[in-house]
């Protein structure tokens, strides 16, 4: 067996390791539990699932500073219309819909 692969392997940094269960890094640290550092221009870290699974899971309903969603789109979730703001579609463009299709009853 190779280094690095199978259950009770070691995890040999710098190389890809093989397993098919589940790894744990259990700590009690008042700081951070585990910090990835990338000096060079790469992600410091890279998460690959099927297309079908979430590539992150947490347990917390805090937000994370800089991991914020709604700001993706470069604006606040408070610029967008709130469901209440519903325009009347019939004057959206402040015409009455009927000077968009002439009327033709009684032909």
């Amino acid at each position: 067996m190779i280094a690095g692969t199978g259950i009770g392997g070691v995890f040999n940094l710098g190389r890809t390791n093989t397993v098919n269960t589940t790894t744990t890094l259990t700590g009690s640290s008042t700081g951070r539990t585990l910090q990835l550092t990338n000096t060079g221009s790469g992600a410091a870290l890279q998460l690959t699932t099927k297309i079908t699974a979430p590539p992150l899971k947490v347990n917390s309903q805090l937000k994370v500073t800089n991991l914020d969603a709604d700001l993706l789109d470069g604006k606040d979730s408070s610029a967008s219309m709130a469901a209440t703001d519903h325009p009347d579609a019939a004057t959206l463009d402040g015409s009455d819909s009927s000077a968009f299709a002439p009327s033709t009853a009684g032909n």
